[in-house]
């Protein structure tokens, strides 16, 4: 017969109490590990799609001959048409309207591009559907300043007469789900002139 006796239930208590604290030290440092990329990774996301956007914006807003509809939540512009470069008459104009929908969730800003005749001008941001003259785009997601709980607007400008618009600054804030129920945020904010402005 052999000498040699088995674990006994206390050894065999400790053995597991010591592997449960190992265990639970490895779940937490993964996960901890894990919540530190996904904050990373979510804010730099964030970061990255408010730069493109209000790049694009900004470019726009300059171009633009005169402001046809303003509001908190939406603008309205008249942009040169791209074959003509300012050369014909005033009708013949590109349409750009931005605006924030709110029927989906998260609440998305749009733009809807209108071609005038001949315009090559292209649209940006994932197209969401129509032709090439009368188009609807995606520019941003997940857009938190439009609704009840944080009403301070998207577009505000220099005058509350829309013939007399000449400056329009954008705030653009984003709140983007990160991991474990939290939310990684995001703000940029610019004040863009009107150059091509015409009465």
């Amino acid at each position: 017969m052999s000498d040699q006796k088995g674990m006994s239930l206390l050894e065999m208590m400790i053995v597991f109490a010591v592997l449960s604290i190992i265990l639970v030290g490895a779940y937490t440092f993964i996960n901890f590990s894990y919540r530190q990329y996904s904050w990373i990774d979510t804010q730099s996301k964030v970061n990255q799609d408010l730069r493109a956007v209000i790049q694009e914006m900004t470019i726009d807003i300059k171009e633009a001959k005169a402001v046809l509809y303003a509001s908190p939540n939406t603008l309205v512009m008249s942009l040169p048409n791209m074959d003509t470069y300012g050369s014909i008459p005033i009708y013949w104009c590109d349409t750009i309207t931005y605006f924030v929908d709110t029927g989906v969730n998260p609440a998305k800003l749009k733009m809807r591009l209108v071609k005038g005749t001949g315009s090559r001008r292209r649209g940006w941001g994932d197209k969401v559907s129509g032709n090439d003259t009368n188009s609807l785009w995606t520019l941003c997601t997940y857009i938190d300043n439009h609704s009840s709980e944080d009403p301070r607007p998207i577009f505000s400008y220099n005058s509350e007469t829309t013939s007399l618009i000449t400056e329009c600054t954008v705030t653009l804030r984003i709140r983007r789900h990160a991991s474990f129920g939290k939310f990684q945020k995001g703000i940029i904010s610019t004040s863009v002139r009107l150059r091509n402005k015409r009465n």
